[in-house]
């Protein structure tokens, strides 16, 4: 974990700018990398390995947090996917107010807005979400190529308050 320069929290053009950087830095790399701007517009970023990266180092500075930026990898066969169950389950636990993931399929930007859901319900959802999707597609008899997605897809549906889009940046 590193610190970089703060960035001020309602600053919407100085995160942009950020996160461009980022996306920069981290195109083609073969790990995660992760960004964080606190509510006190402290910002860290995180470096992990090909499956994840831990942003839970800085403890009560991630509540509330308003911008997780990281990056899922590619690979020669497939490109990086969406949220994970664990992006989503500590979206959850630490109240986080945006999470962001930048993957070859594109950026994408998760919100929430609704009661407060534990870490353990959020694990359920997605993967009530995930078995929908894995229902759809067997009647459908279309092969899901990217789980994530499909889950958040059927997430954004069931969930009250979760706001999912792809980013046109």
């Amino acid at each position: 974990m590193a610190q970089k320069p703060n960035i001020v929290y309602n600053d919407d053009k100085a995160i942009e700018t950020c996160f461009k950087k980022f996306g920069e830095e981290c195109k083609g790399a073969d790990i995660e990398n992760a960004v964080v701007i606190t509510k006190d517009g402290e910002t860290y970023h995180f470096t992990g390995n090909s499956f994840s990266v831990d942003i839970t180092a800085i403890g009560d500075k991630l509540q509330g947090a308003k911008v997780i930026i990281h990056n899922h990898p590619d690979s020669k066969d497939y490109y990086g996917d969406c949220f994970s169950i664990s992006d989503f389950s500590t979206f959850f636990e630490y109240q986080l107010k945006r999470l962001e993931v930048i993957s070859g399929l594109g950026r994408y930007i998760m919100e929430y807005d609704g009661e407060p859901i534990t870490p353990k319900k959020a694990n359920e959802l997605y993967n009530a979400a995930r078995n929908k999707a894995l229902n759809s597609a067997f009647e459908l008899q279309k092969p899901i190529e990217y789980w994530q997605l499909a889950a958040m897809e059927h997430l954004v549906k069931d969930m009250q308050g979760l706001k999912f889009m792809r980013s046109k940046k």
